[in-house]
């Protein structure tokens, strides 16, 4: 995503989902909200549409009263780590439906992995 249209969807969609933030931030403020944020996410590699996108989809559920602070958002654009080992392991992008063979291999893995434990 450009900077300049990240700069004006994130403006966009933050006034949306808190309405008071262009009244309560000065344009100067804002211009440099934008900026601390762009920078953030280019430092941390979340300058991708998915990232940026997982990020407006946890502001949109976990709000608050208040935007986010720039660390706060750049969790919320952080892909979830997965907490068990085998979820890691197995974490890949499988498109469509997965045969029958592909679920037994896989459970056959989690096994061997749980008994390695």
């Amino acid at each position: 995503m450009e900077i300049e249209q990240f700069s004006l969807e994130l403006t966009r969609q933050f006034c949306g989902i808190w309405p008071s933030m262009r009244s309560t931030m000065s344009e100067s403020d804002l211009i440099e909200y934008q900026a601390q944020m762009i920078r953030a996410l280019v430092e941390n590699g979340l300058n991708t549409h998915d990232a940026i996108a997982r990020g407006f989809k946890n502001a949109r559920r976990n709000g608050g009263q208040y935007p986010p602070s720039v660390p706060e958002f750049v969790r919320w654009c952080e892909k979830p780590v997965s907490q068990r080992p085998e979820q890691r392991v197995l974490e890949i992008d499988i498109q469509g439906e997965s045969t029958q063979e592909e679920r037994k291999c896989a459970h056959k893995l989690i096994e061997q992995i749980r008994e390695k434990m």
